[in-house]
Order: C-alpha cells, then sequence, then structure tokens
C-alpha cells in the first residue's frame, strides 16, 4: 500500500511539473494575459485552455470585478522535425477585468480569427488637371 502510494506521488510529481503558467500579466487598462503551456504529447490544448480561463476568472473574482473574454488561442504541439517544431500545446487567455457598470461588460461573442487575412491594395498614380 505504501509503495503504490508513493508512486502515485511520484507520478503526480512528474506530471504536475509538465506544465508552465505564465500568471497574470497586465497587457493594459484593465487588461490581462495568462498563458499556459504544456510539455508533453498527452497534454491537450483544451485542457490547459480550461486551467488559463479559470485562473483569469479568478483572478477579476479577486479583485472584485467580472470577468470579460477578448480572446483565446490555442496552440497544438509541433513535434521536433516539423515545420515550426518543437513547439509544446500553448493556451492563451486575453482578458479584461471589469466593474459591473462598465458599458464594455459584454455578453462574450466568441468568433475564431482567421488563418490568413488577404489585403488588396491598388496603387494608382491619379493626375488632376485644372481648366
Amino acid at each position: 500500500m505504501k509503495k503504490s502510494k508513493l508512486s502515485l506521488i511520484a507520478i503526480a510529481s512528474i506530471l504536475g511539473a509538465c506544465a508552465s503558467n505564465s500568471g497574470v500579466v497586465p497587457l493594459g487598462p484593465d487588461t490581462y494575459l495568462v498563458s499556459h503551456q504544456g510539455s508533453g504529447f498527452w497534454v491537450m490544448p483544451t485542457t490547459l485552455r480550461n486551467e488559463a480561463l479559470t485562473e483569469a476568472n479568478q483572478y477579476c473574482i479577486n479583485n472584485k470585478k467580472k470577468f470579460e473574454v477578448v480572446r483565446i488561442e490555442m496552440l497544438p504541439q509541433i513535434p521536433l522535425g516539423q515545420p515550426g517544431g518543437p513547439r509544446f500545446p500553448t493556451a492563451e487567455i486575453h482578458f479584461m477585468c471589469l466593474d459591473t457598470s462598465d458599458p464594455e461588460l459584454t455578453r462574450p461573442k466568441m468568433q475564431r480569427e482567421p488563418d490568413m487575412i488577404i489585403e488588396n491594395r491598388i496603387k494608382k498614380n491619379v493626375t488632376i488637371e485644372h481648366n
């Protein structure tokens, strides 16, 4: 029984050491960032996202404010040898902590950010003749 408890504690310690987080980082007035990064193939970006959301929400609660999501970004793991790799799975939460009377406190309208933005610029030389 003792051996299995020690094994369980050792495994939990190893797994607990396999993730890191940024803590709450201020980005501007009432705006913050929390980032959680796993360091193993078994860590799911959705798990990291949920942990980061919980941390961000708790930060706002501790400051007696309401939590408002600005943006969620989840990046999957890219193995060594693959383009863009190596990268461990990561979740980033950009959020605001607002007073209940703040007009920016609204129902979140979550939209996925585009993978690509195409910008069409037309450059024309325009000559204006005066009569």
